[in-house]
């Protein structure tokens, strides 16, 4: 609880947005993984790492040099709701 009340504090003296998302958890990639890792079926696993990437339309279409910072009320959070 205080690393998450230092991050909150961090934001707010930064001017920043801080938010939680954790909607890829619920997956079907990654809850076959746990199911995976829980039934012992993988033996001791010592580091799971995963990336979860953007492949929507409007990433694939954007201008060379183009970030989705450009556009308003895009980012991360928006194109992983996408996907």
């Amino acid at each position: 609880m205080a690393e998450a009340e230092e991050l909150v504090r961090l934001a707010a003296d930064s001017g920043r947005l801080i938010t939680v998302y954790q909607d890829r958890r619920w997956d079907g990639a990654f809850l076959t993984v746990k199911k995976l890792v829980n039934s012992g079926a993988l033996g001791k696993v010592a580091e799971y790492e995963a990336r979860f990437r953007s492949f929507s339309a409007l990433t694939r279409n954007l201008a060379p040099g183009a970030s989705l910072s450009d556009f308003p009320a895009a980012g991360v959070l928006w194109t992983l709701a996408l996907t």
